[in-house]
C-alpha cells in the first residue's frame, strides 16, 4: 500500500486496543505505524542524570533500561497484531519518552508526515487528568497533523 501511514498510539491498554479497532472502522485500514512510547526506568530512577560507565549502578541501570526496551518492543508488536486483525498493514515502533509520552508521539507524527494520529482516551475524570496528565489531550493540542481521539 502507498501513501502516508496512520499513526496508531498503543500503550497496551484495552482503551488503546479499542482505539485501533475503531480507527479501522473509521478509516478502512491501510498503512499504519503502531507507536509505543515508553519511559526508561533510568529517567525515573536518576531523574535525568547520566551515570558515568564506571559508576557502580551504571550496569544495573542499563539492565533496567534494556528490559524496559524489550517490554516496549513486545507491546508495540502486540499493537501490530491487533492492527493487522483490524485491517491495517502495520509496522511497530517503540520509542523512548524520558520527557513525557506525548512528546515523541507528536515528533514521530511530524517526522513521518502521518495521515492522522489515532489515540485512545482512558476516560480519566477531570481531577485525575489534571493530576496525571492526558496524553491524548497533549497530542491533540501540540500535533500539527490531524488527531482522532477515541473514547473508551
Amino acid at each position: 500500500m502507498t501513501g502516508a501511514p496512520f499513526q496508531l498510539c498503543f500503550d497496551g491498554s484495552d482503551s488503546a486496543a479499542h482505539a485501533i479497532r475503531e480507527a479501522a472502522a473509521i478509516t478502512g485500514g491501510g498503512r499504519a505505524l503502531v507507536v509505543h512510547a515508553w519511559l526508561p526506568p533510568s529517567a525515573v530512577m536518576l531523574q535525568g542524570r547520566a551515570l558515568e560507565p564506571s559508576h557502580p549502578l551504571a550496569a544495573a541501570v542499563d539492565e533496567f533500561d534494556s528490559a524496559a526496551r524489550e517490554a516496549a518492543e513486545r507491546v508495540a508488536a502486540r499493537g501490530v497484531e491487533l492492527a493487522g486483525e483490524a485491517g491495517f498493514d502495520a509496522e511497530p515502533l517503540a520509542i523512548q519518552a524520558p520527557d513525557g509520552v506525548w512528546k515523541p508521539l507528536v515528533q514521530i507524527a511530524e517526522e513521518r508526515e502521518v495521515r492522522a494520529v489515532i489515540v485512545g482516551s482512558h476516560g480519566l475524570s477531570r481531577v485525575k487528568s489534571a493530576l496525571l496528565g492526558s496524553v491524548s489531550r497533549e497530542v491533540a493540542n501540540h500535533c500539527k497533523r490531524p488527531v482522532i481521539v477515541v473514547p473508551p
